[in-house]
């Protein structure tokens, strides 16, 4: 559950990100209001996922318990009471009506007061709009079912703001549509137990927050780009030689992933169809892509499996099949390019007059090692220091058209 607060976003300037890329190693950083002081998450090894956007670790703070990293699997209570009305203030939800008892109010949207538009309708036969009654059941059931205390029982958050009922096996109802659930960065979903004591002759609600760790949602992939490939030594290892082809054109598929909210690892299993052996290996779902290599003559399949540590989900295949495009425009210019494990050295040749183009380097390996950026010259350097050792590709688009070789750390 992520702080709503700016801290570490829309940074326009290099030196506001180094200044918040030390606040986030720093150890110390914090922000106050209203005479309170909350510590933020800000560990010496960078997290890009939680630094800065949660509070603090403290296993013995209830009022910040469900905004804290590595939040505790189970049940946990959250205080809402005077002592966050300041942190409230402070981001202004103080103005907000906020169900944390036996009742609760909700203002109804209205039309009433609003002016006409003073300017003639051109628009004929302009559809009405139907006002909605606020006795309107399907209205009152979605307001009721979105209510933060609602009722008593076990329940567990849906993706649309929805809190919905369940008897105690919580699998069994997800496991009817995976993806209508929410999760938090991590994966987990969310859960809630309400339930009502009495004292003496009152009744006092309680209402306990939980997690509760799940497989992985659905897998869900698309085919984003390509680039011009050629020979690749690891895929060439697993086929006998003589299935390759003068007529061939290969080329470095970009494919793109989503929901991998909890997923550890992703198993790829691609399936050529000139080639019947399939081919499998994982990629980082940190990456939200992956580059695959392929023949442009003939469709492949791609079959993605989130897994973690509860199980594995798997997803519908995804075939690409580019053999009915037009050959790719490759130029007759080559592109060539030598390193010293510093910086890499590129020209293509005949130079292009004017080059504004668009260059990548990417590690066929782990595509998680890949930098970008512009180029304006068909001779230059780029600085390789960043990267570790490993086969790479250099690809440099302009004009429509894709230069591109590969070469060894």
């Amino acid at each position: 559950m992520p702080l709503i607060a700016g801290f570490g976003m829309l940074i326009h300037t290099k030196s506001r990100r180094t200044q918040n890329y030390k606040k986030a190693v720093s150890g110390t950083a914090s922000f106050s209001g209203k005479g309170k002081n909350w510590a933020l998450y800000c560990p010496a090894t960078f997290d890009y996922k939680f630094a800065l956007n949660y509070f603090a670790s403290d296993p013995n703070n209830n009022e910040t318990l469900l905004m804290q990293p590595g939040i505790p699997k189970g049940v946990a209570i959250r205080y809402i009471g005077t002592a966050m009305q300041s942190f409230f203030d402070f981001c202004g939800w103080n103005k907000r009506n906020i169900a944390v008892g036996g009742s609760a109010s909700f203002d109804f949207a209205s039309t009433a007061n609003v002016i006409a538009y003073q300017k003639p309708v051109t628009t004929v036969n302009a559809p009405q709009i139907k006002q909605v009654s606020e006795t309107d059941e399907t209205l009152e059931f979605y307001r009721r079912d979105c209510e933060e205390r609602g009722g008593d029982g076990h329940q567990v958050l849906l993706k649309n703001g929805r809190w919905r009922m369940y008897d105690g096996n919580l699998r069994s109802i997800v496991e009817e549509n995976n993806d209508d659930y929410a999760r938090t960065s991590d994966g987990y979903l969310r859960i809630k137990h309400i339930y009502h004591t009495s004292v003496g002759e009152f009744l006092v609600m309680h209402v306990e927050y939980g997690l509760y760790d799940y497989i992985p949602q659905n897998p869900k992939s698309s085919f984003n780009s390509y680039t011009i490939g050629t020979y690749n030594i690891q895929r060439a290892s697993r086929r006998p030689y003589n299935t390759f082809s003068a007529e061939d054109e290969y080329i470095d598929t970009e494919i793109g992933f989503q929901q991998i909210e909890g997923c550890k690892k992703i198993l790829v299993e691609q399936t050529d169809a000139d080639y019947p052996v399939p081919y499998t290996y994982f990629v980082e779902p940190e990456q939200g892509y992956f580059i695959a290599y392929m023949n442009k003559r003939y469709a492949s399949t791609f079959k993605l499996t989130y897994i973690n540590d509860n199980g594995q989900t798997i997803g519908q295949p995804l075939t690409i099949d580019l053999s009915g495009t037009q050959k790719s425009a490759v130029a007759e210019s080559k592109l060539s390019v030598s390193q010293n494990g510093v910086a890499l050295h590129y020209k293509l040749s005949p130079q292009i007059e004017n080059l504004n183009g668009q260059y990548t380097i990417c590690n066929m390996n782990n595509t998680m090692h890949r930098k970008q950026g512009e180029v304006q010259s068909s001779n230059g350097v780029i600085s390789i220091i960043d990267l570790p050792k490993g086969i790479y590709t250099f690809s440099i688009t302009c004009n429509g058209k894709t230069y591109s070789t590969k070469w060894m750390k």
